[in-house]
């Protein structure tokens, strides 16, 4: 598997080979395919040295989270900080999403069923980029 995905010259290719791979158990992995489960190391809640990162969930807002109502834009610079409702949608799409995502994988690998994850991981982004808006 490893020497397939260091030849195959196609990205969609490779893709599906990692995809392959991913789906696997834990327990029938081998330690050489474990750098392509996750290629950065684990998160420990620093960034470039010693600098500790403030954690948005624990009521920490760093300097991309704004405190004041700003216009939107495209690229958003700075996002604004969730109200209690709008952070109970938030999970609650999420939650059906992974419910969906269950249920798609139930059904024998293919393209067909690639694409149906992948148009739910996108409506998905849509979505919750507009309720973040």
């Amino acid at each position: 598997m490893v020497m397939q995905v260091m030849t195959a010259r196609s990205g969609r290719r490779v893709g599906l080979l990692l995809r392959d791979v991913c789906n696997q158990s834990a327990h029938s992995i081998t330690p050489d395919h474990r750098p392509f489960l996750n290629p950065r190391p684990a998160a420990s809640g620093h960034h470039r040295g010693d600098a500790a990162m403030a954690h948005v969930y624990e009521g920490q807002p760093d300097g991309r989270q704004s405190d004041q109502n700003i216009p939107v834009s495209r690229f958003r610079p700075q996002y604004r900080a969730l109200t209690d409702d709008e952070k109970s949608l938030h999970d609650a799409i999420k939650a059906k999403a992974v419910e969906l995502e269950t249920l798609f994988e139930q059904v024998k690998p293919g393209r067909y069923r690639a694409l149906g994850l992948t148009a739910l991981e996108e409506s998905v982004m849509w979505t919750v980029k507009e309720l973040t808006s």
